[in-house]
């Protein structure tokens, strides 16, 4: 576990090199209270944005489909792994990332 897995103000979301490769986006939930994201979840389309209810609300992280997204945000990636991309919970601003260890690969 590194440091940014222990950070209780960032979400993590693993992204495979699947979803890169089909260009799928992320989708943030958010908290209507707090305006705070509280999840992240990938969508094969960003036109399927669900509505939201009077509690929560949807909305994509960013316009760019993954794999423009990790090409212009994780520099040094190898561009064979899956990612694990962190965004801040206040203010859903992307982080960082690091390279996503599935159990298999870390076995």
């Amino acid at each position: 576990m590194t440091a940014m897995t222990q950070d209780a103000n960032l979400i993590p979301i693993v992204v495979s090199m699947d979803q890169i490769k089909a260009g799928n986006y992320l989708l943030g939930r958010y908290d209507q209270d707090s305006d705070h994201l509280t999840e992240i979840r990938t969508i094969v389309d960003s036109k399927s944005v669900p509505h939201g209810t009077a509690k929560i609300r949807f909305e994509l992280l960013s316009e760019d489909p993954l794999d423009t997204f990790v090409k212009d945000h994780c520099e040094g990636w190898d561009g064979t792994s899956g990612v694990k991309l962190f965004f801040n919970r206040e203010n859903a601003a992307y982080v960082t990332w690091e390279i996503a260890h599935t159990g298999a690969a870390a076995a």
